[in-house]
């Protein structure tokens, strides 16, 4: 048996929450190739059934490169070109996005993966922060696939997305480690937020 077919055991067995900081929901299951089910992917994405040229193409290399893509969001809005493809509304990816990056400084509404999990998921963090994420895979056992979507004005969640990213940026510790990938240091943290902003904002269009 090999490794990947052990853990994917392990999680199917335990029906485990894999959500990382505000990653998992995204990566886990689409790295290990298989659906909450346990079955071969191929069931379309529950964030966004879309095809990829409706979607932004997105690079942050610093937490201020995301405010500046939020304070072009929140232009757009204001201008009433804003678009957004897939199936939530700005505001629940701007809150989502918040979501992720609070719940290490306030607690997570899940409990951590198995030891094994973790350790697994730790194989494949490197490659998460180069590579990026894809959208589509849920967090098993979570109701909805993942958690902090709210519907909310755009502003509204702008402003809360910006308040999280200064909290991200400061010097606060983080009291809460991540589900799944257990503690991380500062630097890795701020990279998986990055990832997840570029892979969720390039959803949200601004037609400028």
């Amino acid at each position: 048996m090999t490794f990947v077919a052990f853990l994917r055991g392990q999680i199917l067995e335990k029906n485990s929450v894999l959500g990382g900081l505000q990653v998992l929901e995204h990566i886990s299951l689409d790295t290990l190739n298989i659906n909450s089910t346990g079955t071969q992917k191929g069931k379309p994405p529950s964030m966004a059934e879309t095809n990829s040229t409706d979607r932004r193409t997105l690079t942050f290399e610093t937490i201020d490169d995301v405010i500046e893509d939020v304070n072009r969001i929140q232009a757009a809005d204001a201008n009433q070109t804003l678009s957004v493809c897939g199936q939530w509304t700005a505001g629940e990816i701007l809150t989502h996005l918040s979501a992720w990056i609070e719940y290490g400084y306030e607690g997570y509404p899940m409990e951590s993966a198995p030891w094994i999990v973790r350790q697994g998921m730790k194989l494949f963090l490197r490659s998460i922060l180069k590579n990026g994420m894809k959208p589509g895979s849920d967090i098993p056992g979570v109701e909805g696939g993942t958690t902090g979507q709210i519907k909310v004005a755009t502003e509204t969640a702008c402003q809360r997305y910006l308040v999280a990213l200064n909290r991200l940026a400061s010097s606060e510790p983080v009291k809460y480690p991540s589900p799944g990938f257990g503690d991380l240091s500062s630097q890795k943290r701020v990279k998986l937020n990055l990832r997840h902003a570029e892979l969720h904002l390039s959803f949200i269009n601004l037609n400028e």
